[in-house]
């Protein structure tokens, strides 16, 4: 450094031609770090898709079996003397799940059309 003694000039030129060298690294350096955390995000909301996916298919089967139960309760001949019979909640429940497989069937039929 003892050669730049009285160059003010030259010292500072030099000085920000670092700071331009170091800026362009830090910008690269930031620009990697922002898609490393874009995949990781995509990556977790890829997972938080497929759970979601999962709650659904879980609710074609508790949705119509809960109508079914909500409609009819215990009002059946077996448990406490109502003129219902069993079976008629299971038509039922069987008519329903019927009703809403094909309407899943059908909606991911026009999903994969597309």
């Amino acid at each position: 450094m003892s050669k730049y003694i009285g160059c003010p000039g030259l010292i500072l030129q030099i000085i920000l031609q670092q700071a331009n060298v170091l800026e362009e690294f830090l910008m690269d350096s930031f620009t990697l770090l922002m898609s490393s955390i874009s995949v990781m995000e995509a990556g977790s909301i890829k997972e938080q898709a497929q759970q979601g996916q999962m709650i659904t298919r879980l609710a074609f089967l508790y949705v119509p079996l809960s109508f079914v139960t909500g409609i009819f309760g215990m009002n059946v001949k077996e448990i406490n003397g109502s003129p219902l019979p069993m079976w008629v909640p299971l038509a039922a429940f069987l008519v329903v799940s019927a009703c809403t497989l094909g309407i899943f069937f059908l909606w991911r039929w026009k999903q994969t059309s597309r």
